[in-house]
């Protein structure tokens, strides 16, 4: 599957994270995350780990930006929505930040 808006940035997935977000979306009362994870499935790339490229957000990628609101920048990880915890900095990739990280180039220092 790829991309469907030739402007947006590709989304890596593997599958092994499809399956896991699939199996979550699939629980009964996570109606809305089945949602959310067919709009994210849209957009994805499915490819092997080694596939992905080394510069750029995704699953478990650890990253330091700064949220609108907030005065200094945070350690973030993006997780699968089971593990989220946003006061722990750990981010759905299924929420609205989340989904605005994934597949972004990290900036190189």
């Amino acid at each position: 599957m790829t991309a469907t808006n030739p402007t947006a940035p590709t989304l890596y997935l593997t599958e092994l994270d499809v399956t896991r977000l699939e199996r979550m979306a699939s629980r009964p009362g996570a109606g809305p995350m089945a949602d959310m994870l067919d709009a994210l499935l849209a957009r994805a790339a499915i490819v092997a780990p080694q596939d992905i490229p080394t510069d750029v957000v995704t699953m478990n990628s650890r990253l330091v930006c700064t949220l609108q609101g907030d005065a200094q920048p945070r350690l973030w990880t993006l997780v699968y929505p089971d593990e989220a915890d946003f006061d722990a900095g750990r981010l759905s990739v299924l929420s609205p930040v989340g989904q605005a990280l994934l597949a972004r180039a990290r900036a190189r220092s």
